[in-house]
């Protein structure tokens, strides 16, 4: 870490590079970490960076090596540059009459006008985390990483839209894998005054610990949305706040691709292959690949007590339900050499009377074993679960 902006010692954030070991894979960013002091004789009060986080970065797409310089130009922008000289990143504030930059106590990185009014903020800018006191605003999204040693934008999202909190899987169109009203939603004048705050030890109404004093809320790789505190010797998990809705099994990457989830255990279907018998939420592999050249050999099987994630999200966010009939959607699938599988839904008489619909899916993500299930729930309205083989 090599801190440009730096509070007092009572501060837990630093703005600055944050450099993997090999030094070429470099972010500009803001990190909080847990402070300790130097039991030294002659620095009785040096602060030492300890086990820092990063939660915001302004190039996570885009690595930049251990020469790079950080401009704060005459004109008002800040500009990220590459060893190489080329830019990476700005503010585009330039000639909008910004006169200062200055980190927060709260870790938002700010620069401000001679009025002392914020021109640009971090804060409207989040990467994957959000600090206390930082809301989620309508038009703003939380991307997760793509693993924890790959900063980059990975497979999930969370936004405010339609006075809700919403959960995608970020695929072609995106999925819904979870939705809730953002609390006191009734307030808002507009759907674009939406926000849901990180404040009050609370999150859209459900309850954060205290912990420690340094708290910071992620997007994880895998989609859950986890509150990390400093315990004393790492971070911990002291909430993990969409699990209670979905439970561990409605995550997509549960059991990653074509792995099946029961009760929070992962398991494969009996045409696929276990990918690894040590870790099976890495998913499944088919015996016999399918291929479009081969297309006209395919059958379905039809499997029973399987559902997919968020199913009436889905549906009720895409309008996919059409007529149609088992056989139907069948012949749909087998006609079109992308499908893995096809989900036959029955009727819900709350919402789509007697309609039916066939949902082809193109990318398997983890399925759901609702056998031995009695709750009632409208994401458990899939007779039918048709895999091509």
């Amino acid at each position: 870490m090599t801190p440009v902006l730096s509070l007092s010692n009572t501060s837990q954030f630093i703005s600055g590079f944050y450099c993997f070991p090999n030094e070429t894979s470099c972010f500009f960013g803001i990190v909080v970490f847990a402070k300790r002091y130097d039991s030294e004789y002659l620095f009785p009060y040096r602060k030492i960076i300890n086990a820092p986080q990063l939660v915001w970065s302004a190039n996570r797409d885009r690595p930049v090596e251990v020469n790079a310089t950080l401009k704060f130009t005459g004109n008002g922008d800040l500009i990220l540059e590459d060893a190489d000289g080329n830019m990476v990143w700005s503010t585009d504030t330039g000639g909008k009459s910004v006169t200062g930059l200055r980190l927060t106590e709260f870790g938002n990185l700010v620069l401000f006008d001679r009025n002392n009014m914020t021109v640009w903020q971090s804060f409207d800018h989040p990467t994957d985390s959000l600090l206390p006191g930082q809301k989620l605003v309508y038009g703003q999204k939380l991307m997760a990483r793509t693993s924890s040693s790959d900063f980059r934008r990975g497979l999930f999202s969370l936004s405010v839209q339609d006075v809700s909190l919403i959960g995608y899987l970020e695929t072609n169109p995106p999925l819904v894998y979870y939705k809730s009203l953002l609390v006191g939603f009734q307030n808002f004048r507009n759907s674009k005054e939406a926000n849901v705050a990180f404040e009050n030890r609370s999150f859209n109404g459900q309850n954060i610990p205290l912990g420690s004093r340094a708290q910071f809320m992620r997007l994880e790789p895998d989609g859950h949305l986890k509150v990390y505190g400093w315990g004393g010797a790492e971070w911990e998990t002291v909430a993990d706040l969409l699990t209670s809705d979905i439970s561990d099994c409605g995550y997509p990457m549960a059991c990653s691709k074509y792995g099946i989830c029961s009760n929070g255990t992962c398991g494969c279907l009996g045409n696929f292959g276990q990918i690894s018998y040590k870790q099976p939420n890495v998913g499944c592999s088919l015996v016999t690949p399918i291929s479009c050249d081969y297309s006209q050999y395919h059958s379905l099987l039809e499997i029973k007590n399987t559902s997919y994630f968020a199913i009436s999200k889905w549906l009720e966010n895409y309008q996919l339900a059409e007529k149609t009939g088992l056989e139907d959607c069948k012949n749909r699938c087998l006609r079109n050499c992308s499908c893995k599988a096809a989900l036959f839904t029955v009727p819900d008489q709350l919402f789509y009377n007697s309609w039916r619909s066939c949902l082809m899916i193109s990318e398997v993500f983890s399925l759901i074993s609702t056998e031995g299930d009695s709750r009632t729930s409208t994401d458990r309205r899939v007779e039918s679960l048709l895999w091509s083989a």
